[in-house]
């Protein structure tokens, strides 16, 4: 019986992560479809290796507004911790709040570097800067107030993320090398790096019954 709770509890874990991914990608398709958003035009002027940044920072946009929404409400802040109701979850709260900036810092960042050609050089700099500087900060705090189990969370997300990049690298570089069709940008690196990490966190997560990334 445990077992078959554990596995429905990971089931239920999965179906609140990916169910309002789903739900924000056809809402999004349909405001652009139906409201003649000319995409091809706004993005005419950026770098193909910095389309996947602002991709990137989007989602961490979109993270960091899910996680304050859910900062909220005690009992979405419970479901997501994993936590019995009626349990005190005022660190939890904060916590998910932290992840929220956490989360813009991470968005200003990748989406300044998607906009460098409508910014001024000053303007592109400084707000690389902050978001940089803002993201270092904000980890270091996370780490330092995390428990036990959101450490072995984060490493083993990070374990996964080294050894699934350094594969996709070393093809990468390969095919980088050997043809000129594979651009090999910093941005597209960095992106991918973000994304594996992304993809990581929610495995390591949703393992635990958890929903909330670190």
């Amino acid at each position: 019986m445990n077992t078959l709770a554990a596995k429905e509890k990971k089931n239920a874990s999965w179906k609140r992560l990916i169910l309002p991914m789903g739900i924000g990608a056809v809402v999004g398709y349909t405001a652009m479809h139906f409201g003649h958003v000319p995409v091809e035009r706004f993005l005419s002027g950026i770098a193909p290796d910095h389309l996947a940044g602002m991709a990137m920072g989007l989602l961490a946009l979109v993270v960091a507004l899910g996680c304050f929404a859910g900062s909220l409400f005690p009992a979405s802040v419970a479901r997501s911790y994993g936590i019995g109701p009626g349990e005190d979850v005022t660190d939890e709260t904060t916590l998910m709040r932290w992840s929220a900036l956490c989360a813009v810092f991470y968005a200003l960042f990748l989406l300044t570097l998607g906009f460098t050609g409508q910014l001024t050089d000053a303007a592109a700099g400084t707000f690389a800067v902050i978001g940089l500087i803002g993201a270092v900060a904000t980890n270091a705090y996370l780490w330092h107030r995390y428990d036990e189990l959101w450490r072995e969370i984060t490493a083993q997300a990070c374990v996964i993320t080294f050894t699934l990049f350094h594969y996709v690298l070393m093809a990468w570089a390969a095919l980088a090398v050997l043809t000129d069709s594979i651009g090999f940008g910093p941005v597209s690196v960095l992106s991918v790096l973000l994304g594996i990490f992304t993809g990581a966190s929610i495995y390591a997560t949703a393992k635990r019954g958890m929903v909330h990334m670190p």
